[in-house]
């Protein structure tokens, strides 16, 4: 693909969160003011990855740091681009990091490093995902990547498949996979992953719907936990909405005349525009954030603490959950499934399938056929009454 010269800017996070690829289909490549040969590069497709970019012993050099969605803040950036600079200078190439090196790494090295990129973007799942870990994955923790077999992975997994937990089993293959495709993407891991040998096991879906006194009983307890949480938990509610979409909900995207909320395609998961109806008690809560709002606040919920990151707003709330699900005396309950219960609801309540996918925002009817079973269920319940009536003829 054609290139075009690079410009000089002093990179932001303002900067780079807002910059577009070229129209004409070429890279866009901006280098940074403040650290010599750190350079941005924006493909066609709008992913934003930063290189050092030079010439070392005359001859071009160039090292990727990371991409923009790794959650990397532009100090830590720097900090690398600055070790990468310092280690040519003093004759040392870091392309040519030695084979034994790498190999020698080991889960628990590599499951650090995979952590490390989670946290900055908020993501819901690490907290979990290192209960697992730590739970199920301890022996392997420190053999060297090239020493775990698919047999030893296997062992594993096969022995909870056995016990009858098909499901954990399966997510413990899939810790290990994305530890070992992290190792390979970002940490040059020269080897392939074992865990394409290892067996996949047939689940049975479980569904877990919240009857009302049990929504009842989170809300009381969420408000007992107090600001933020107790109003991100009455949102999740009241709305149906994702977590990432409650956490990320911008001031702006209100239409307090209307009543209705609208989360844009770029930051909505299924990348087309999303507009609600809000229930009077989601506005209620609404508005009382917005009263509490400090000057030119963009989110409802926002981050806490001064740390340089690129999220700007709260992030997932894991351990206030944890709280909240003790306090109302539940257990094994995820915050997804909050969404599920708002859509049990709506369906006992006589709302037609189609218009639970508009308000789930999903792009296809198909995916709220999951809850087809329990308006099967009301119907059987309304046929059974109407039969009646042959009975007494």
């Amino acid at each position: 693909m054609a290139r075009k010269s690079a410009n000089r800017q002093l990179l932001t996070t303002e900067l780079v969160d807002s910059v577009k690829p070229n129209e004409d289909g070429t890279q866009k490549r901006i280098y940074d003011s403040k650290v010599r040969s750190l350079l941005l590069v924006i493909n066609r497709a709008g992913t934003k990855t930063f290189f050092v970019y030079r010439s070392w012993k005359n001859k071009p050099f160039q090292k990727e740091i990371c991409n923009w969605n790794d959650g990397i803040s532009l100090v830590d950036i720097r900090k690398l681009a600055g070790k990468i600079n310092y280690q040519l200078e003093n004759g040392e190439n870091p392309n040519e990091k030695s084979r034994e090196e790498r190999e020698s790494i080991t889960l628990k090295d590599v499951f650090e490093y995979y952590k490390l990129a989670q946290i900055d973007k908020g993501m819901k799942s690490v907290v979990y995902t290192e209960q697992k870990f730590n739970k199920y994955l301890s022996n392997l923790h420190n053999k060297p990547l090239m020493s775990i077999t698919a047999n030893d992975i296997s062992a594993i997994t096969r022995k909870l498949a056995s016990k009858g937990y098909k499901t954990t089993a399966n997510r413990v293959r899939t810790i290990v996979a994305t530890l070992y495709n992290h190792a390979i993407k970002k940490l040059e891991y020269p080897h392939n992953n074992p865990c394409t040998m290892v067996e996949i096991y047939p689940e049975q879906k479980r569904e877990i719907f919240l009857q009302k006194d049990e929504l009842a009983r989170l809300i009381d307890s969420a408000e007992k936990e107090g600001e933020p949480y107790a109003s991100v938990f009455k949102l999740l509610i009241f709305t149906g909405l994702r977590v990432e979409n409650v956490l990320g909900l911008k001031i702006e995207w209100v239409d307090w005349e209307n009543s209705t909320l609208t989360i844009p395609a770029e930051h909505h998961k299924t990348k087309s525009q999303l507009v609600i109806p809000l229930a009077p008690n989601a506005l209620k809560v609404l508005s009382e954030r917005r009263k509490t709002a400090k000057k030119k606040q963009e989110y409802f919920f926002p981050r806490f603490g001064k740390r340089p990151g690129k999220r700007k707003h709260m992030a997932y709330p894991k351990w206030a959950w944890l709280r909240i699900l003790d306090r109302a005396g539940l257990k094994d309950i995820t915050i997804h499934q909050i969404r599920h219960s708002f859509a049990s609801l709506l369906i006992a309540n006589g709302c037609p399938l189609i218009i639970v996918s508009k308000l789930l925002g999903h792009k296809s009817c198909r995916t709220t056929e999951r809850y087809a079973h329990l308006l099967m269920a009301d119907l059987r319940k309304e046929v059974g009454q109407a039969i009646q009536i042959f009975d007494q003829t």
